[in-house]
């Protein structure tokens, strides 16, 4: 790592870094403290302007991922917040609130959650299926780990299967949603060992084995398949 004097280094109270690898960058930032992680992450939101990011899109994706942001906001309340600066800066971006609605749901916080992901479909009219995908994980975390047995949290465990199923059926992006599909699927028979869930099992391998037909190389595939093999009913 070596300091960077390039057309980043606009300001004289924010540090710079150019890592010449993606893995020198990921190393960095997992041996960084919450404090200057956090920081940084101000500084930039309030120091550099969207229009000045290169790829801002892809680094929307990144930036405000719940994990990073989970590191470098561990209190839920800052976390919010920052979002919520991060929302107002981005235009009212929904997939600002996508990425706040995970973050909440990590932190357990769902009933905010829902509230964030909801007005994100809402602004997509329900069009976009990674924003989809979100609503079926939040869904699916606020009610697989229930101390209560009430036939309304298996029914709300179901809803958010199906909301996979036809993100599945509809979108190109199959084996983004297969691999969520396969993981809810191994949660749900680890608290309903019955034919439903076993179901939900031989679906998820059947789709899995499906998409490595077209992804031979992807290793990361094979060995979801082989998990799923070893569940017996």
């Amino acid at each position: 790592v070596r300091d960077y004097s390039g057309d980043l280094n606009l300001e004289e109270d924010q540090d710079y870094y150019y890592p010449r690898s993606y893995f020198i960058a990921e190393t960095i930032i997992d041996v960084v403290s919450s404090e200057v992680l956090k920081s940084v992450m101000n500084k930039t939101l309030n120091n550099v302007p969207n229009t000045r990011i290169p790829h801002y899109n892809v680094f929307r994706k990144y930036a405000y991922d719940k994990i990073l942001v989970a590191k470098a906001f561990p209190n839920w309340k800052e976390g919010m917040e920052f979002y919520e600066k991060v929302y107002d800066m981005d235009f009212n971006n929904p997939y600002v609130l996508q990425q706040g609605a995970l973050y909440l749901a990590y932190k357990k916080k769902y009933t905010t959650a829902f509230e964030w992901i909801d007005k994100a479909i809402t602004q997509t009219n329900n069009k976009y299926f990674s924003i989809r995908n979100s609503h079926a994980i939040i869904l699916f975390d606020a009610n697989i780990n229930s101390s209560e047995e009430t036939s309304s949290i298996r029914v709300q465990l179901d809803n958010s299967m199906d909301i996979l199923e036809k993100c599945f059926k509809d979108d190109k992006r199959k084996v983004f949603h297969a691999i969520r599909y396969a993981e809810q699927a191994k949660e749900y028979i680890n608290r309903f060992y019955d034919d439903k869930a076993f179901t939900y099992i031989e679906t998820a391998k059947k789709w899995l084995k499906e998409e490595l037909k077209n992804r031979p190389w992807d290793k990361g595939l094979s060995s979801i398949i082989q998990s799923l093999d070893q569940i017996k009913y």
